[in-house]
């Protein structure tokens, strides 16, 4: 079953315990028909409303835009 971003764009909770910090959480949607292997490249996009490096890499696939995944605070692309 393919998720419903409009009426459910967060998708399930990621639980945690309580007083604990929110866990990182990046998910990957790529386009119909492409598998994960298939992306050649991933290339970090610029996030204009958070500071802390949190944004998104986006999938490269035959040199078109396949995908997208989310980017945890800090990491890398």
């Amino acid at each position: 079953m393919k998720a419903d971003r409009i009426a459910d764009p967060w998708g399930a909770r990621t639980p945690y315990r309580r007083h604990e910090d929110w866990p990182p959480r990046v998910d990957t949607y790529l386009a119909e028909g492409v598998e994960p292997g298939a992306v050649r490249r991933w290339v970090g996009a610029a996030s204009l409303l958070h500071s802390g490096g949190d944004a998104m890499d986006i999938a490269v696939v035959d040199g078109r835009m396949a995908g997208v995944r989310g980017r945890e605070p800090g990491g890398t692309p």
